[in-house]
């Protein structure tokens, strides 16, 4: 019996319970994921890990979301991002605009992380893909 590939989704916050919380949302939508402290974690486990999207928090300690993203991009390292911030913070309009991630302020709705996650990866729903 062939096994089943699921695809790996990283979650990069240094808030415990915010990290812990996406992980049980991810989970109990049928996603596996991993969760990562920081920027500096994320990048050591990297090449084992191979995940296909991220959920990375703007404002990390130490290396921001935005320097991982850019870190990345110089290690022509691809991987889709949905960004997460604080009310008040904002994600670079041009790191955006580059890197085509989304941005969801805090608190967002399951609903809104699920959507961006797989608008992010490219596996949007066959009603929200418009007319053949």
């Amino acid at each position: 019996m062939p096994s089943i590939v699921r695809r790996l989704v990283g979650v990069v916050e240094d808030d415990e319970s915010v990290r812990q919380s996406l992980l049980r949302l991810l989970r109990s939508s049928g996603r596996a994921a991993m969760a990562y402290a920081s920027a500096e974690e994320f990048l050591l486990c990297l090449q084992r890990d191979k995940p296909c999207c991220l959920v990375l928090d703007i404002h990390l300690r130490g290396m921001s979301g935005v320097d991982l993203l850019e870190k990345l991009a110089r290690e022509n390292v691809s991987i889709p991002v949905v960004f997460i911030t604080a009310n008040g913070e904002e994600a670079p309009e041009g790191v955006l605009r580059q890197s085509g991630a989304t941005c969801l302020r805090k608190p967002f709705d399951e609903t809104s992380l699920i959507q961006a996650i797989d608008a992010a990866i490219g596996e949007l729903p066959a009603a929200s893909a418009g007319p053949a």
